[in-house]
């Protein structure tokens, strides 16, 4: 059976690149039917910290990649690494130095077959002897590593390319205990759009970042599922279901991974715009918490986002997108005496709206703008716009007078 695993180190929020490299684990073990296992590699004691250990297991849940195993913690298995470490002793291929524990590094040619890169190989007379057990008890990342993915019986160990040069000491290690070497395959960096590494000054890094702004889940997971992969019908936008269909590993590219930024805008405006309005609507109500949402309706909460949703890259947008449904006062500049006379003989015309039917008020309109010919429409409606929401662009006028009801729309056109 396949048995993959993600073992992020709990010093930071879980990074993009970390998930990418989880997700791809995910869906090779969801394609062949295998376990995706976690295990938390928090042996850097002063790096360490609780609170990202439950970032990293809120973030996957979050994106959906629920674990079948674990979260094993190598903090919980010291005495698992010591054995095997007398074990190498005893068998001649470790030493004790300096109150620590050395690998004695063989002198071969080590060649193995990487699932993304090609056939790999290493003068691992290149390497020096290294550290497995430090001073204090604690083991390396080489030697840990290869003794949790030994017992844990991982068949595939796929991950970031920054590891590559570690594995040849994880084979020579494998080979001293005489164990079955698991699968490799090494996933390209993802950069930046400018080319660089993908760092807090281009933006969000961490998953929970991302969420928290209002991308949605399904829509992140599908970005980064792209982020190296390419499906074979080149169609971007797809269930995750479908993309675990899809998925072949051997299809990873072995070429650096852009984050586009813009990407991931578009993708997450598309998925706005298909989900349900009753699931959008409840999603939004987080970034509404500033507003007093029983002044409407559930029907009309859905009608206002309804008259926005288009126009939103996140759902933490609709703050901004909605305010002048909610405030009790808008600003309004840049009005011209053209402007004033419209909203004059508008607010005359407002008294008969039937503010109850959005249609009946679209015909309204209608009717409004004729009475007004020989002005032009774009002579005609933007000055409403403007002084119903303090804008010049944004969701269904319809809608808007609907919603702030003949008081408030009375009151802002008293201008």
């Amino acid at each position: 059976m396949v048995r993959v695993r993600i073992a992020p180190s709990p010093t930071g929020n879980l990074h993009v690149g970390t998930a990418r490299c989880a997700l791809f684990n995910w869906l090779f073990a969801r394609k062949n039917n295998g376990k995706f296992i976690l295990r938390i590699e928090d042996t850097d004691l002063e790096r360490s910290e609780e609170r990202y250990v439950q970032n990293i297991f809120d973030s996957l849940k979050a994106i959906g990649l629920e674990w079948d195993e674990g979260p094993y913690k190598q903090s919980e298995r010291l005495d698992l690494y010591k054995k095997y470490a007398e074990k190498l002793i005893e068998s001649g291929h470790a030493y004790h130095f300096e109150g620590a524990i050395k690998f004695k590094m063989p002198s071969k040619i080590i060649k193995f077959n990487d699932l993304i890169k090609g056939e790999l190989e290493f003068d691992t007379s290149l390497n020096a002897d290294f550290v497995m057990i430090k001073s204090n008890g604690t083991p390396s990342y080489n030697f840990a590593v290869v003794i949790d993915d030994m017992e844990m019986q991982i068949t595939h160990v796929i991950r970031g390319e920054d590891h590559i040069s570690n594995t040849p000491k994880q084979i020579a290690i494998y080979e001293a205990l005489g164990a079955e070497l698991p699968i490799f395959g090494h996933m390209s960096m993802i950069l930046a759009p400018d080319r660089t590494k993908l760092s807090k000054r281009h933006g969000a890094t961490a998953v929970s970042e991302f969420i928290e702004q209002g991308y949605l889940p399904e829509a992140f997971v599908n970005f980064l599922a792209l982020l190296g992969w390419s499906p074979t019908d080149n169609e971007e936008v797809k269930p995750i279901d479908k993309i675990v269909e899809q998925f072949d590993i051997t299809r990873v590219s072995s070429s650096p991974a852009i984050f586009e930024f813009d990407k991931l805008n578009w993708m997450n405006g598309v998925y706005i715009r298909s989900l349900p309005l009753e699931d959008i609507t409840e999603r939004v109500k987080k970034y509404l918490t500033q507003y007093d949402l029983s002044a409407y309706s559930q029907v009309q909460l859905q009608t206002m986002v309804d008259a926005v949703r288009n126009n939103l890259v996140k759902l933490s947008d609709i703050t901004e997108a909605v305010s002048y449904f909610f405030e009790d006062t808008i600003q309004v500049a840049d009005l011209t005496e053209e402007d004033r006379k419209v909203l004059a003989q508008f607010k005359e015309f407002a008294e008969k709206i039937d503010y109850n039917n959005i249609e009946k008020i679209h015909e309204q309109l209608g009717e409004f703008r004729e009475q007004m010919k020989p002005m032009k429409a774009k002579q005609v409606m933007p000055p409403i716009r403007k002084a119903l929401t303090g804008r010049t662009h944004g969701a269904d006028m319809g809608v808007v007078i609907s919603l702030l009801g003949r008081e408030r729309v009375m009151r802002r056109l008293s201008i």
